[in-house]
């Protein structure tokens, strides 16, 4: 039942902080810390990678069919805004590549429960989005976004490589910086998600060992936790987008650095 209750808690916690810009490895690190529960291993973050994964192609599955069929007009050589659309979520993905394989080079699980470095990074990137989403909006749409506009969110989205920046913050702060709404911004973060979870499951399955038997129906019960709780997630937030404004996630962010560096000093 413990194992059963923690696979519950942590999966949500990853799904619910997955697309918000609030830093999952930051929440994660909390619960570790506080509650004094050991790493699920690499096999669990696959699961709830995959959870939260299968959440946001559901929620945008219109949107990826549409992407796709621009896609293959693209190819065809003919123009279209959705074609457009895929083209900057390629180049957008692309300097997380060569990132995540540096990454690959050193011991990088020895830094994402490294507690004290993730609270002050959180609080770092958290005035960060605070400071982005102070500027004001222009009438843009994200099937008119350009090819450099692209490439200065896949850099920023680079930076998620550190835990505790937060992918969806880091990504949504640029395009709130390049002068996108809320709403877009958080958008075209969510489908950039994509290809990252893609490229970061890719990554923790050449870790991975087959799970015992026993293990595989709590990998599957967090994942589904994941999944729920990100389909929610992502709906709530975009919504949220259209009315209020992001301090709301600074403020949350700076208390949760607060919490982080009060169980390291404290």
């Amino acid at each position: 039942m413990s194992n059963l209750f923690q696979s519950g808690v942590l999966g949500a916690v990853q799904g619910i902080t997955e697309f918000l810009p609030v830093s999952s490895s930051a929440h994660l690190a909390l619960a570790e810390s506080l509650l004094g529960w050991a790493d699920r291993g690499v096999g669990f973050e696959v699961a709830v990678h995959a959870g939260t994964l299968l959440a946001v192609v559901v929620y945008f599955r219109r949107d990826i069919a549409a992407l796709l069929a621009g896609a293959w007009q693209l190819c065809r050589g003919e123009d279209s805004p959705q074609g457009r659309l895929a083209l900057a979520l390629a180049v957008a993905s692309l300097p997380l590549l060569p990132a995540g394989w540096l990454l690959l080079q050193v011991d990088w699980r020895v830094f994402m429960h490294a507690v004290e470095p993730i609270a002050w990074v959180n609080l770092a990137f958290a005035l960060l989005l605070w400071l982005a989403d102070r500027l004001p909006s222009q009438a843009r749409g994200l099937e008119r976004m350009t090819l450099k506009h692209a490439l200065a969110i896949g850099l920023a989205q680079t930076c998620a490589l550190i835990p505790g920046a937060s992918r969806a913050g880091v990504t949504i702060s640029m395009g709130r910086a390049l002068g996108y709404s809320r709403v877009q911004a958080a958008r075209f973060s969510m489908l950039l998600a994509i290809p990252a979870i893609l490229a970061s499951m890719a990554a923790l399955l050449t870790e991975a060992a087959m799970p015992q038997a026993e293990a595989v129906a709590l990998l599957l019960f967090a994942a589904g936790i994941a999944f729920v709780v990100a389909a929610a997630a992502i709906a709530l937030f975009l919504r949220m987008m259209a009315h209020v404004s992001l301090s709301v996630f600074v403020l949350y962010r700076i208390g949760l650095s607060a919490a982080l560096l009060a169980a390291v000093y404290l």
